[in-house]
């Protein structure tokens, strides 16, 4: 759990850095450029900043064990950090998107500077690199918070992307009005992962069971292990990046209550090592009806 966290905010700050980094470039090349596409373009990237800050907060305290105020921990802070990644996305691209239709009414007459250009390839390649970075990580570590991060990376590139269209064709080829037009399709491609996204925390929040494929490895699992003569109940939960269970297994009802103890810490166990992030895995043993009729 230390080391998620350790290698999660590792991440996120590099990350961090990078965003700085890109904002001020484009907000002064956009500024001696006269580019409105990489001017917003900038805007988008301090957005970046802001969540990524708020995604170290939710990885901070996600990770911080139960107390008396919180007894089932604090694992819900990530998806709700992750909330509000989404609601910046989605913020930034209305943001554009209103921007971009402000200006395609009323085009500039001059078109942007050469800075704009390198700006934004510098931009491209930078996002490119630390979405496939921090995407790599937050799967690895299964952290929605990251997995958000890396998603709003990219859609930063894509603006990017969006904005040097824009300019290459205002500049080199006479349509002044390309810049907003690219502008607009990028702020779209922005609000649908911002919308993604969104789904997904509250998903989370409202307690949505893993798919399908998931539960029937799970149960799979239980009826594997010795000892148990059937599931009859299962529910899980996705709770930040782990899976929480509540199971019901059937047992020989003729056993002691310590080997019905012993049948349940394996199936336990061998939950815990075939799908590692399950968490809070909660066994109920039952006497299995059948199994004492057909023994009689």
């Amino acid at each position: 759990m230390v080391q998620r966290e350790k290698k999660a905010r590792q991440v996120l700050v590099i990350s961090l850095l990078s965003n700085v980094f890109l904002s001020l470039l484009k907000l002064i090349a956009g500024f001696l450029a006269k580019s409105q596409a990489v001017v917003a373009d900038a805007v988008h990237s301090l957005s970046d900043v802001l969540s990524t800050v708020i995604a170290l907060i939710g990885i901070k305290w996600s990770n911080k064990p139960a107390d008396d105020d919180h007894h089932y921990g604090h694992t819900r802070i990530e998806a709700i950090a992750s909330k509000f990644v989404a609601i910046v996305l989605i913020i930034t691209a209305l943001g554009l998107m209103l921007e971009a239709i402000r200006s395609l009414r009323n085009p500039v007459m001059q078109p942007p500077g050469a800075a704009a250009i390198v700006a934004a390839v510098i931009s491209i390649v930078v996002k490119e690199i630390m979405f496939k970075y921090v995407y790599r990580v937050g799967k690895s570590l299964n952290s929605i918070a990251l997995v958000s991060d890396a998603w709003h990376n990219r859609s930063d590139a894509f603006s990017s992307i969006g904005a040097l269209s824009g300019v290459l064709l205002s500049r080199y080829g006479g349509y002044l009005w390309a810049d907003s037009a690219a502008g607009l399709i990028v702020s779209i491609l922005v609000l649908k992962v911002g919308f993604d996204i969104y789904k997904k925390s509250i998903q989370q929040l409202v307690d949505t069971a893993p798919d399908q494929k998931v539960m029937q490895e799970i149960r799979q699992i239980c009826l594997s292990t010795e000892g148990v003569v059937e599931v009859d109940d299962m529910k899980a939960r996705v709770v930040g990046p782990y899976i929480h269970l509540d199971l019901q297994i059937a047992v020989n009802p003729d056993i002691t209550v310590k080997s019905g103890h012993d049948i349940a810490e394996k199936v336990e166990k061998n939950i815990s090592n075939k799908v590692p992030n399950a968490h809070e895995i909660m066994v109920h043993v039952n006497p299995a009806e059948i199994f004492s009729y057909n023994s009689k």
